[in-house]
């Protein structure tokens, strides 16, 4: 029985007896789904990587179809009534699921990778998405390199409320080497949801007259 096997501590294949640790691969979820008053509407965005970071292909490397199940007992309403699911039950398609609920997806590998690999995320309250909140960032010096922002750089305002810097992370940057307009990519964590795309000015260091 060949194949890469997929997974870490999730992983299960039945009758293969070859180690193949060296090739387990990571499955990402965003941690975090906003709540929606429709059913069906609780899936999270997958990737699955390589070592390398090499993106896998869904229909390829592993099945298109993903199992969502409850990590814990939940109170859902199905079809007008409430619910429970029990921890391990599979998600149905008429559920609405309550804020603050955990998900756990599971990717089945595919051709040459075998096995099954998972991970978790959480429905967070429309409230605290971060999408919609204000960000304001100072200008910064111009140095010749990449330019970081540390969280404690950034103001973020949702609902007339002040994030901490425990509430969201920098995910990534574009055009922040030379002067102009920088964009940073912030994600909420904890608590919080959701992406924001801000802006911020990289300016010529001033001249400082004699």
């Amino acid at each position: 029985m060949g194949g890469t096997r997929i997974g870490g501590l999730d992983i299960s294949i039945p009758g293969l007896g070859l180690d193949l640790v060296e090739h387990v691969l990571k499955l990402t979820a965003d941690r975090h789904v906003t709540e929606n008053t429709k059913p069906n509407k609780f899936t999270s965005k997958i990737t699955v990587t390589d070592l390398d970071g090499g993106v896998l292909k869904a229909g390829t490397d592993y099945a298109k179809t993903f199992v969502y199940t409850y990590e814990e007992d939940a109170v859902v309403v199905s079809n007008k009534t409430e619910t429970l699911r029990f921890a391990g039950q599979e998600v149905q398609k008429t559920d609405i699921i309550p804020v603050g609920t955990v998900i756990r997806v599971t990717v089945t590998g595919q051709n040459n990778y075998e096995g099954q690999i998972s991970t978790v995320y959480r429905i967070a309250a429309k409230k605290l998405n971060i999408s919609s909140a204000k960000v304001t960032i100072p200008s910064q010096t111009y140095t010749g390199r990449a330019i970081t922002l540390d969280s404690s750089d950034i103001k973020i305002v949702l609902n007339k409320q002040e994030l901490t810097t425990a509430d969201f992370e920098i995910v990534s940057y574009t055009k922040n080497i030379n002067k102009g307009t920088a964009t940073v990519t912030l994600k909420g964590i904890g608590a919080y949801a959701g992406t924001k795309k801000a802006s911020f000015k990289i300016v010529q260091k001033a001249m400082l007259s004699e």
